[in-house]
């Protein structure tokens, strides 16, 4: 059997209300639905259809990743990818607070991808994703000045544990990311056009300064429905200390 699998950075019930509210108003006038508080994350790595059999493997393999737990992480602002030139994700960018923060993404001068199993060889153009995960919301950076931002935060600890899980999945058969990682929260997939105000207003949002600390690693399952996925969690890593 086979379970559609993601590793995610999860946070305290307290928080993700706290920035659920945010992308709420935001989204308030355009019709848009939010995802569930509950919901938010930040995923670390999205596998996909998944042997059961790999699971005890996988989780044993990555025990690493609790050195995630406690992480301080700070989010500065609200962003959008494009596909063909229309938005389809709304999101907040985050980074742990020992990388240094760098511009937001512009419409038109940049591309981001990843793979899933639901959007696998799709061509995505503008600030979009190439092949998001429509229920988890991987994203990964090539534009330049999110690369930028990548090249002051290269050494952070986030992105190194990130890379190594990458290198570990892929000794099962699970495809390498071939783009930097872009961490983030995904607030809404967004399927029609939210309206050039909505655009604008993301756009020149001021800056925010939230900040928290990981409250714990995931493993969960994403079952699709129509009203959305339901997450179940497989396996939690957490704090040693």
């Amino acid at each position: 059997m086979k379970h559609r699998l993601f590793f995610a950075l999860d946070f305290t019930q307290d928080f993700k209300e706290q920035v659920f509210e945010i992308g709420y108003q935001a989204l308030s006038s355009t019709g848009i639905r939010s995802i569930p508080a509950e919901n938010l994350h930040i995923t670390l790595k999205f596998l996909g259809d998944t042997e059961e059999k790999l699971i005890p493997e996988l989780v044993s393999r990555a025990s690493f990743l609790s050195e995630l737990c406690d992480l301080p992480m700070k989010f500065t602002r609200l962003d959008l990818f494009f596909r063909n030139h229309i938005p389809s994700v709304f999101l907040l960018r985050g980074e742990s607070n020992e990388a240094v923060e760098g511009t937001p993404l512009a419409e038109g001068n940049s591309t981001v991808g990843s793979t899933s199993s639901d959007e696998s060889n799709t061509k995505v153009e503008s600030t979009s994703t190439t092949g998001i995960d429509p229920a988890v919301g991987t994203a990964l950076a090539t534009d330049k000045e999110s690369a930028n931002d990548i090249t002051t935060a290269r050494g952070s600890k986030l992105r190194r544990i990130v890379s190594k899980l990458d290198e570990i999945c892929s000794e099962y058969g699970f495809a390498k990311e071939k783009r930097a990682y872009l961490p983030h929260i995904t607030f809404a997939r967004i399927k029609r056009h939210p309206g050039a105000e909505f655009i604008t207003k993301i756009k020149q949002h001021p800056p925010l300064d939230i900040q928290t600390e990981v409250e714990s690693v995931v493993l969960f399952k994403s079952e699709l429905t129509e009203r959305g996925p339901i997450y179940t969690i497989l396996h939690q890593f957490r704090s040693q200390k």
